[in-house]
């Protein structure tokens, strides 16, 4: 839907389409600089492989959406300083695209917002079907007109699809002034001991580690606690000084009871986390 989103777009805006065959950081800048582009999608590997060339946006691009991952808020900061316009953004293949979009302002100021709702989209936060307060995290079930009747299958159509919308999986909540903050998906909560544990919480303390460039976190089965929180990290560490520096700053039943250390994370065509494969690579790492 990313790669369809533009086409329409172009056509009914009238605008000029520029398509590549695929992806190259010391490729694309020069089509950007040719025909002049004034708006391009990128995902966060794009981004950070553009900026590693010593990327300069030209004046006259004036738009970077980018989506389909999470945007690391150091990342944000180094496209700041490179006066590249990005605009986070979140949305589903379900709805046509974008459900919320971030203006350049709002990343730099509030770095983690997805932005406001885009016109005609409405997004409600529910727990188990019921809204809840700002500030609160919960499902984002997502209405308006972008946004598809169903599935060709019946079954995941009554599951996904209600009078209030589509319920998207996501988990998110609204700010105080309205802005979406996307936390993570109801199906990689972390139940341990009965507490629940958001992935990309833990995530994000373990990105402030110094010498830890990223870090994906899932829940592996355990006989004990039913689930327990395990790590996966990049960077020049060992597991030892990771887990001192999580029981510095997480809760106990957040803090990973497995923590392996890898070159890089896998990730699927698309650039989000590879999440079943960091699962078997730190059951290998447990056994």
């Amino acid at each position: 839907m990313g790669g369809l989103a533009p086409i329409f777009r172009t056509a009914v805006y009238g605008t000029t389409l520029v398509v590549q065959r695929r992806f190259d950081a010391r490729v694309t800048p020069s089509v950007i600089d040719d025909h002049g582009v004034t708006g391009v999608s990128l995902v966060p590997t794009m981004l950070e492989r553009l900026l590693s060339a010593e990327w300069s946006p030209p004046a006259h691009l004036d738009t970077v959406l980018l989506g389909g991952a999470p945007a690391r808020e150091e990342l944000l900061d180094s496209a700041a300083e490179a006066g590249v316009p990005v605009s986070p953004t979140y949305g589903t293949t379900e709805t046509a695209s974008q459900i919320a979009t971030a203006t350049p302002e709002q990343a730099r100021d509030h770095p983690g917002t997805v932005g406001q709702p885009l016109f005609g989209t409405t997004v409600r936060v529910v727990d188990d079907g019921t809204p809840v307060q700002r500030g609160a995290t919960g499902e984002l079930v997502v209405d308006g007109p972008t946004v598809s009747p169903g599935y060709l299958d019946e079954d995941a159509t009554d599951e996904a699809v209600g009078e209030d919308g589509l319920h998207t999986g996501d988990l998110g909540y609204r700010d105080a002034d309205g802005r979406l903050w996307v936390v993570g998906r109801v199906d990689d909560m972390i139940v341990t001991g009965g507490e629940n544990v958001a992935p990309a919480s833990v995530e994000s303390t373990l990105r402030e580690h110094p010498d830890i460039e990223d870090a994906a976190v899932v829940g592996l089965p355990d006989p004990e606690w039913g689930e327990a929180v395990a790590s996966l990290v990049v960077g020049d560490v060992i597991p030892t000084t990771v887990e001192t520096f999580c029981r510095a700053r997480l809760a106990d039943h957040e803090v990973p009871k497995t923590i392996a250390v890898a070159e890089s994370l896998p990730r699927t065509e698309s650039d989000t986390v590879d999440r079943e494969a960091v699962r078997s690579m730190l059951e290998t790492e447990r056994r």
